[in-house]
């Protein structure tokens, strides 16, 4: 208990026996006498920090109930007292409850704990409290009030992004800053980022008037995104980098695939340790053939190997004309590497690892997939009129023929016989590796149905207490974790709950991820267990009403007594 904080041992169990005297002579209250516990305080001397470790202990402690409620009821003083921090973790952590207990943020106790802080916000200092008050008003449809607080902190949110970046410039000497920084705060969801909140509400609204064809809001709407995302950028967030690419990227029913700036602001956003970004990156190099970057390179920074035409003017004139730099266009003159099947295959491979070691169950399948390939496609070697930058790269012999269509003639065929090699052997073709990975996939969908049980459960139970011992009664209601499951549920299956980021992002393609973990299956007739045996799949019963031929082994039995496991997920 005594990791970060300012107090010693002797005075926390000092404050501790004080604090459950004060609680035993209020039964029945959540919110103790405030007087009594600030002049707890000012005596022992604690620091807001000091309160919020004694507060989280407690709230931790498993073992022992009792002691959650003393928790819960010292940081609901504690927030009525003043401390901005327990009164962030109090609603942050109400904000995640109201996921699946709408009416949590309606609550009169919570009300109460959000009067302080909307005092907080009012101050105008702290905007960690500012886009906390945004993120309840979005839960409960307010979003014109969301988005105010949100704008609000952005100015602030800016301003400590960039004290952060000069503190971690100076090496150790800003160390103890940094870590004062992230010891004080009591996010349960993220509160530092605005614009990641921002760039979300406008793209729920840009979606939505699209449906409804209101073309001319939709764009409103797009700009704001834009906007959103840009400072976003500018701050490095990988959030926004992958949403830009992401939203404003390729889609299926584009032409146009995968452009310099999509690769860009992927690679930052992978680069920063976004598991989703990593396993689109991994998709892409994989798979991409040659072209890889399907945009055509700007006349200012030609040439490069995947120009289709010349520049149309002197290289001292553009660079004269050229406008400020662009990053993205950079990779016109290094994206061509690796430039043969093996080693993009490798990178690809490299690209999986984090979000393998994150337990992003997507790129589990895409892994299973990668070791079942037996050859590689020839068509992802550069050609090398493009690695030698040759005029025989072109398809166009100006920019004007090539806005008009019109291709040099035999030209295509050209390109297309360089560009058409042989397949070759894929070195890391393992099927028995194949076969063990996608046994993973349906462990995933399998801990996402233990934890929608678990949370029906939970409510049920929830309510109970909630009757016979009132809102004091009540655990803290934390994030279904690993841990929360009950023991039998085996490690194999609780594991996928170790990571919500990730959980969350493939949690909305549930049912998609399990259907395609059959198909794999049926293709290759795959019967699949787990570690101790136990069926988790049987390939050649699908629609033979017996689960789909899952769910019939021994591990499957302890987690859904042996009904066979008719997953669910949401949509996405």
């Amino acid at each position: 208990m005594m990791g970060v904080c300012d107090m010693n041992g002797d005075t926390a169990v000092s404050f501790l026996n004080e604090f459950a005297a004060l609680e035993k002579s209020q039964r029945g209250r959540t919110v103790l006498d405030i007087e009594r516990y600030r002049d707890m305080v000012r005596r022992h001397g604690l620091t807001q920090r000091d309160q919020y470790t004694i507060c989280l202990c407690l709230l931790k402690h498993k073992r022992n109930p009792d002691d959650r409620i003393t928790g819960r009821k010292m940081i609901f003083t504690a927030s009525a007292a003043g401390h901005e921090e327990a009164t962030i973790r109090v609603l942050s952590n109400a904000l995640l409850g109201a996921k699946a207990q709408k009416w949590l943020l309606n609550n009169p106790e919570i009300n109460l704990v959000r009067l302080q802080l909307q005092r907080i916000v009012q101050k105008g200092e702290n905007y960690r409290a500012m886009v906390l008050e945004g993120k309840i008003g979005h839960e409960l449809d307010d979003d014109e009030y969301a988005i105010k607080c949100w704008e609000r902190a952005l100015p602030l949110a800016r301003d400590e992004v960039k004290e952060i970046d000069r503190l971690t410039d100076m090496g150790t000497e800003g160390q103890a800053r940094l870590l004062e920084i992230k010891t004080s705060r009591a996010d349960f969801a993220e509160l530092s980022a605005p614009w990641v909140e921002l760039s979300a509400v406008h793209y729920d609204r840009f979606v939505d008037l699209l449906a409804k064809k209101n073309i001319a809001a939709a764009s409103a709407e797009r700009k704001k995104i834009l906007e959103a995302l840009k400072i976003g950028c500018e701050m490095d967030d990988p959030t926004c980098h992958f949403r830009q690419a992401y939203w404003f990227g390729p889609h299926a029913n584009n032409d146009v695939k995968h452009t310099s700036t999509w690769l860009y602001h992927m690679t930052k956003a992978g680069a920063s340790g976004h598991s989703q970004a990593c396993h689109m990156l991994a998709e892409w190099y994989a798979e991409s053939e040659w072209p890889y970057l399907e945009d055509e390179p700007p006349d200012a920074i030609k040439p490069t190997p995947f120009d289709t035409y010349p520049a149309s003017e002197p290289k001292q004139k553009r660079e004269e004309e050229e406008q400020e730099p662009n990053p993205a266009h950079d990779l016109f003159h290094t994206a061509t590497f690796p430039s043969n099947p093996a080693d993009r295959w490798t990178l690809a491979i490299a690209w999986l690892r984090f979000p393998l070691s994150r337990l992003y169950a997507p790129s589990y399948l895409l892994a299973a997939r990668m070791c079942m390939e037996k050859d590689l496609s020839g068509a992802s070697y550069v050609p090398k009129s493009a690695l030698g930058m040759r005029d025989s790269r072109y398809l166009y012999a100006s920019r004007a023929d090539h806005d008009a269509g019109i291709e040099i003639p035999g030209r295509r065929e050209a390109l297309e016989a360089e560009r058409n090699r042989p397949s070759e052997p894929n070195p890391d073709y393992k099927p028995a590796d194949g076969k063990r990975i996608l046994t993973e996939v349906f462990h995933a969908v399998a801990a996402h149905k233990a934890r929608q049980e678990y949370i029906k459960a939970g409510l049920t139970d929830f309510s109970r207490r909630r009757i016979t011992q009132g809102e004091a009664g009540m655990a803290q209601t934390d994030l279904v974790n690993e841990w929360s499951l009950p023991k039998q549920v085996p490690a194999w299956i609780r594991k996928w709950l170790r990571f919500e980021n990730e959980r969350e992002m493939y949690e909305g393609q549930i049912e998609e991820l399990e259907a395609d973990a059959k198909a794999e299956a049926e293709a290759h007739g795959w019967d699949l267990v787990d570690e101790v045996g136990g069926l988790v799949y049987k390939s050649g019963l699908q629609g033979q009403g017996q689960g789909q031929g899952q769910g019939q082994g021994p591990a499957a039995a302890e987690v859904d007594d042996g009904k066979g496991r008719g997953f669910v997920g949401r949509s996405y």
